[in-house]
């Protein structure tokens, strides 16, 4: 969509419409648009300019002409800049100048590696805090090229969801990890196995990082035994270990160090974790700070949920999943007895077996806590 010349109709438009006519404008047209109003200018701030192959040279250009004018304010507004499909040298383009504004946050989608690299070696100019690349096809000669660059950067949030750095990656980020800023780690689902995690759980007592996102990653009890050792002397107040092939023996593990840890959330969902797990993590709770607790599709079964039902009042919990587990209506009136005296708000139990009398029984908990939002399917 191109904006016509006369625009003025524009300058008083409630800023919501502005933003749905920013979004469809094409690249020469979104600069017109902001390039002579402040009020628009602020607007982009909480915008994303998209780069990509069809587009690469109209900015390498725009943002030249920014640099040497420094009249036009288009790109010193956003923020935000998302980097789609771009091939080395159109990443190295692009790369040249991102230290030239204030840029807070690239998110990159669908690069390789050697893009990466390309963009790594620009970030210790820039300053981009965050930086988000899920879903790309980096592998581990990425995470190296990476790590390499972190420790020059000012990067505190890191996200490299899907992709195949595996644990060799893990192992060269790790390396890296105690001389960043890194605050915010999300390494889901990039198969990292136990020598990855182990990697990353002795590094961690010595980095910065207060959430930790490592869910399908299949590095089993062994990994999550190296994690335990290393949690109580780390910052992480979040932490997420779903699909990740723990077992009993490494929620053991894992219940032992929490009540030694600063964490708050934790989500162990799809971990086959059994009554035995269950029980573990029910001693150890009291004596933690964890206020969001995931055991979604855990196999705890009727035994496990009545020793957390026993624990829950003792504890700070205020989210708790149990979806997908066989409690049964005897789970459910467990809960319901011990409901009342939590701090529970959010409560799912969906898919667990329970029937219409139990369904009963958790209603009337839910209504004298006051539960805020409570998931439930009953079963006849």
């Amino acid at each position: 969509m191109s904006l016509p010349d006369n625009y003025d109709f524009f300058q008083n438009l409630p800023v919501e419409i502005i933003t749905c006519i920013y979004t469809l404008l094409d690249f020469e047209s979104k600069l017109k648009f902001c390039s002579t109003n402040q009020r628009h200018r602020r607007i982009l701030r909480n915008l994303t300019i998209q780069i990509n192959q069809s587009n690469v040279k109209d900015v390498a250009t725009a943002l030249q002409w920014n640099q040497d004018e420094k009249n036009w304010n288009f790109f010193s507004a956003v923020k935000t800049v998302g980097l789609y499909k771009l091939d080395e040298d159109n990443m190295c383009d692009v790369s040249k100048f991102l230290g030239c504004f204030e840029f807070r946050k690239v998110v990159c989608t669908q690069v390789s590696s050697k893009s990466v690299k390309a963009l790594v070696n620009a970030l210790q100019h820039t300053q981009i805090k965050e930086l988000d690349l899920s879903q790309n096809y980096i592998c581990s000669e990425g995470a190296e090229a990476l790590a390499a660059a972190l420790p020059r950067s000012k990067i505190t949030r890191l996200h490299l969801k899907c992709n195949h750095i595996g644990s060799e990656g893990a192992v060269e980020l790790a390396k890296a990890l105690p001389s960043t800023k890194i605050k915010e780690l999300g390494l889901a689902h990039t198969r990292i196995s136990s020598k990855g995690a182990k990697a990353l759980a002795a590094a961690l007592p010595s980095t910065e990082i207060q959430e930790l996102c490592l869910f399908f990653n299949p590095f089993g009890s062994e990994g999550a035994e190296a994690l335990a050792a290393a949690l109580p002397s780390t910052k992480i107040k979040e932490l997420g270990l779903d699909h990740t092939k723990i077992n009993s023996k490494g929620v053991e593990a894992l219940a032992a160090a929490l009540p030694s840890t600063k964490i708050q959330l934790l989500n162990l969902s799809y971990n086959k974790i059994g009554p035995q797990g269950a029980k573990a993590l029910a001693a150890a709770l009291p004596s933690t700070e964890i206020k969001e607790l995931g055991l979604d599709r855990t196999g705890i079964s009727l035994r496990g949920v009545k020793a957390l039902a026993e624990a829950l009042p003792s504890t700070k919990i205020q989210m708790l999943n149990l979806s997908y587990n066989k409690i049964g209506p005897q789970g459910a009136e467990a809960l319901a007895a011990a409901l009342p005296r939590t701090e529970i708000t959010e409560l799912s139990v969906d898919h667990t077996g329970i029937t219409s009398e139990g369904v009963k029984a958790l209603a009337a908990a839910v209504t004298k806590r006051k539960i805020k939002k409570f998931l439930i399917k009953a079963e006849m």
